[in-house]
């Protein structure tokens, strides 16, 4: 029998809607620790933070190579604003964490290529967070069109809002 598996370790970067949506989802995952959150408003992370029964170190931007350089993070989650994500996702892929970036990468279709690029060269894992993708409402409107259950469109007008959060 072996022992209990190994949590990953996940270093956040953004608390706002997204981050918070994502750092509450790895508190209740078995699989995964979050081991750092990493914002401006340092404070706010804390008191975040604070709100859990699990070790969490916060720290502002500044700290970025320090939480690279933690051999227990093993990926990291990139929910802070577009303009941030470029330096960050770089700095994971020089260190080798994985990476799941809320979208898009970065502001322009060169840079978001030559990240995929970078990564792809160092092996590194790169996901960005298209998550409607596999939204099975949006799957079954693709499945219709494309049989022509559909008929021939002339318009598709579509409506969403986010929806509550997975269960884990």
């Amino acid at each position: 029998m072996s022992g209990p598996a190994r949590k990953f370790g996940i270093a956040l970067f953004g608390l706002g809607r997204m981050g918070a949506i994502h750092a509450r989802s790895i508190l209740l995952s078995p699989r995964a620790r979050l081991k750092w959150i990493v914002r401006n408003k340092l404070e706010e992370a804390r008191k975040f933070a604070d709100t859990f029964d699990s070790p969490i170190q916060c720290v502002g931007p500044a700290q970025l190579d320090s939480v690279l350089a933690d051999d227990s993070v093993d990926a990291v989650i990139v929910c802070s604003p577009t303009s941030q994500h470029e330096p960050v996702i770089r700095a994971a892929i020089d260190a080798g964490k994985a990476i799941f970036s809320e979208k898009p990468i970065t502001p322009s279709v060169d840079s978001t290529r030559a990240i995929y690029e970078l990564a792809e060269t160092k092996g590194v894992p790169l996901l960005c967070a298209f998550h409607r993708r596999f939204d099975a409402s949006l799957m079954a409107v693709k499945e219709s069109v494309a049989s022509g259950q559909a008929g021939r469109l002339r318009l598709l007008r579509s409506s969403s809002h986010d929806h509550s959060p997975p269960p884990i």
